[in-house]
Formats: structure tokens, sequence, C-alpha cells
């Protein structure tokens, strides 16, 4: 069940009623078990996969806490690794094992193709190595409850594109509850407008801007293929905060604190900062758990342990998001970005020293945000030869500027030349900009414990006239 669909709100709506009603000593095995229906409403055979995963990692981590001897809890750790490590590449890269799985799939009459990725795989399995790390390094204790164990990986605002936490920040959360109070519904439902609005009114308007170019085998011009990567940059942006902002809205209301996974990293004076502004949840699990310990396991090696752990970092993040040579690529755009920035460090406090803060923090952005579409370009093409013909289109000379800036630059991002086309993509680029300069007043507006009527009217007035609602297009990490 997606966030963006009838099903959903009407789900949401009989959730909300159940809980402010239900006595607290039974909230958590009814989060529980909306968490399942939700997670399983489109497809049963998805329960048996995060079954089986809760209960491996449970007692996984029971193990690792009670084992006092540091080589078993060693043990207990890697196993729990592998196991999930194991679990999560079955699944994610199914296409790959089939081929060396063939006999054994045809032995047990089971189609390679009938395989499904079950959604949000990706995200409860890393944040259950988080937890089996954590308390193997004494972080936390090992959850013995298994109820609330089960909720931790379920929760189902969260359960599919997270934000991924931390047992130590959700776990304490599960037995310390409220009831539905009116200024947790307030910035709850504040905070789900601003997501639906990001998701039906921004990303999806987008997307057809932006398919009109990547998913076309048409050789565009130069200047159209780099708006579109452009536009590309925010969609992805917009709808992945948007089904964050969503989440954490949900959860706030349910008297859930979840981690802020996004400050605005568009705005970014540089792709280090970059990251710790963008998925920032992804980003603390890659640092905490593989960029420090690679750093400290080579540390007597000092700039070239940085390097060997940015690499590191970064190609395991690549394959986190998919088996394939154009995240491979987009991983290493990125090695690239971070290991200039280590080797420039001086040279770039010189000349920020010497330039006005504004023109440097100025040039910073735009170069930043640049080199960040840059690399989506390999993010969002899907394949190696649709990303050389991105590129092929973007350093064309001969066709860099087309003849005709309407009909072979703006047409084709307003999927059309027809005059309902071209109004549509001229008040999609009008609600970019607009949202764009008024972020920080609305993400200070939804932060506040006022009420803000006014805003939440006019984001609910403009997802009605504007939102996308004829084809319910999925979030974009949803199939990671």
């Amino acid at each position: 069940m997606l966030f963006n669909s009838i099903d959903f709100l009407i789900f949401l709506s009989s959730v909300l009623l159940g809980y402010f009603f239900i006595p607290a000593k039974y909230k958590t095995i009814f989060l529980l078990i909306v968490s399942f229906c939700f997670y399983g409403f489109h497809h049963p055979e998805y329960l048996l996969v995060i079954f089986i995963s809760i209960i491996t990692n449970f007692f996984i981590g029971i193990r690792i806490y009670k084992s006092s001897i540091k080589t078993k809890k060693k043990t207990c750790l890697y196993l729990g690794v592998v196991i999930n490590i194991l679990f999560l590449g079955f699944f994610k890269d199914y296409f790959f094992l089939s081929n060396n799985f063939n006999e054994l799939f045809t032995a047990l009459n089971i189609s390679a193709t009938s395989i499904i990725l079950p959604l949000g795989i990706s995200f409860f399995t890393i944040q259950n190595i988080a937890y089996l790390f954590d308390i193997y390094r004494g972080t936390i204790v090992a959850e013995k409850n298994i109820q609330n164990f089960a909720l931790f990986v379920s929760f189902f605002p969260k359960v599919i594109a997270g934000p991924i936490e931390s047992g130590s920040k959700f776990l304490p959360q599960i037995n310390t509850y409220k009831n539905i109070n009116y200024e947790n519904l307030n910035s709850g439902i504040q905070r789900i407008a601003v997501g639906f609005f990001k998701k039906l009114v921004l990303a999806d308007r987008l997307a057809s801007c932006v398919s009109a170019v990547y998913d076309s085998s048409n050789n565009h011009s130069g200047i159209t293929t780099i708006l579109a990567t452009y536009l590309f940059t925010f969609q992805l942006y917009f709808d992945f905060s948007g089904y964050t902002d969503i989440a954490l809205g949900i959860s706030k209301i349910l008297g859930f604190e979840l981690t802020e996974n996004f400050k605005q990293p568009l705005k970014a004076k540089s792709i280090s900062e970059f990251w710790r502004r963008w998925h920032i949840s992804l980003s603390q699990f890659f640092f905490n758990y593989i960029y420090y310990p690679c750093v400290y396991f080579f540390r007597k090696w000092k700039k070239i342990a940085i390097v060997i752990s940015i690499v590191a970092t970064f190609l395991i993040s690549a394959m986190w998001h998919g088996i394939g040579f154009t995240f491979l690529i987009w991983g290493s755009i990125h090695s690239i970005y971070l290991i200039f920035e280590l080797f420039t460090k001086k040279l770039r406090m010189n000349i920020s020293k010497k330039t006005p803060s504004v023109i440097y923090n100025t040039a910073s952005v735009i170069i930043t945000f640049n080199l960040i579409c840059f690399a989506k370009i390999f993010f969002r093409s899907g394949t190696m030869e649709n990303a050389f013909r991105i590129l092929k289109n973007i350093f064309s000379c001969s066709n860099f500027l087309p003849d005709s800036i309407y009909s072979e630059t703006i047409a084709p991002l307003a999927s059309g030349g027809d005059l309902e086309h071209l109004f549509n993509f001229i008040i999609t680029l009008l609600l970019l900009v607009v949202f764009l300069f008024t972020e920080n007043k609305i993400s200070n507006a939804v932060f506040s414990k006022k009420n803000n009527f006014a805003l939440t009217l006019i984001l609910l007035i403009c997802i009605l006239l504007f939102g996308v609602f004829q084809a319910t297009d999925k979030f974009i990490y949803v199939r990671f």
C-alpha cells in the first residue's frame, strides 16, 4: 500500500480513529497488526519475508547480548550480518541469482521472474544490521519483547522507505505512548500536507517532463537534456522528501518522533555537506558502520585511509541501490568528488577568505548542484546505453542549442507542443520556483508549535488544483 493512494487514506483514517479510542495497553499490538496489514495489503507473501527477518534478528540480537565471551559475540554478530546481507541480496538481485540457480528454481517449479522484491527490504535490513552492531558495541541492550521488536522493524510509516531508525531512539518510544493530542495532530497534519504537496504537485508533475527526455530514444538538444537532468534532481528530492514528510507527520500524530531525513540538501555548498543533508538516516548508517570503522582500521595510512574509506562507503552505497554499472558509476563519481574535496581543502579555504562570502557561497551552491545533477544522470538512466545517449546529447557541440527553442526545447519537456501541455509546464515551473523560494518559511512554519491553518489550507487547495491524480506514480525510493 502506497501513501499516495485512496486505499491508504481510508486505511490511515481507520488507524487514527482506532488508535484514539484503544486503551494504552493494547496500542503496541494494535500498531503491529495494522503495520502488518499495511505491509501485506497488495502482496501477502511479503509478510513471510518480514516475519523471517524479525524472528532471525530478534534471536541473534539476544544471543549477542547474552554472550559473555567476546569471540562468541563477534561470531554471532558476523553471522547476523551475513544472514541479513544474503537475505537482502537474494531478493534484491534475483535476476542475477537466477542465472546461477536456474536448475534449483526449475526443480522447485519456481519461475525466476515470479520472485518479487519485497517493499522496504533494503531499509529494514540495514536497520537490523545497525541494531545488531549497537548491541555488540554495548550502545543498547537487546530487546527481549518480540512484539516491541516486531513493531520496530515493521512500523508502517517507515517500513517501506525509511527513515532508518536506530534501536536506541525508536524502541524506548514504544512503551511511552501518548494519546493523540491537538498539538501532535496539528503538527502532523501540516507535515503530511507538505509531503503530499511535494509528491503530487511537484514531483509527479516534474516526472512527465523528465520522462519525456530520459525515456525517449530521440536525440534531444544539449540544453533540453540539461534542463531535464536539473528537473530530475528536483523531482527526486521532492519525491523522497515528500515521502519522509508524510511518514514523519503520521508518526507525530501517533506520538513517535522519527529521524529528520532531509535538511534542504540542494542548498548545500559542498558534496560533503550535501550528504549531511540528504537521506540523513542512510548516510549516518554508512558513515557510522562502514566509513568510520574503515578509517580506524587503516588509520596508519592517514589520508589514504580516508580515500579507501570513501571508496568503500560509496561502493557499498551503490550496491545497496542496485547491482549495475550505472549505480557503480554514480557511486564512483561521488567518491571522486569527496576525494577532490579532501585534497583541496586548504586551497578552497584560502579562496573563501579572499572572496566575498555572498559570491563564494553562491558559487559553491551552484557548482555543488551541477555536480550532483551530473551524477544523477547515471542514477536516472537505468542502463549504460541510455546514460551514454544522455551524455552525448549534453556534450554535442553541433546540437547543444536548437534552432527552435519552443519546438525543440520547451515542447519536449512539456510532453507535447499543444497549449494545454505548455500551460501545465509553465504552472509546474512556477510552483517549483515559488516553493524553492519559500521552503525556509514553510519548514519553519511546520516545525513551529503554532497552528498554521492558513498554510495547511493553501497546500490543500494547491493539491486539489494542481495535484496529479489520474495516474498513481510510486515513490521513487520504494523500488530500493
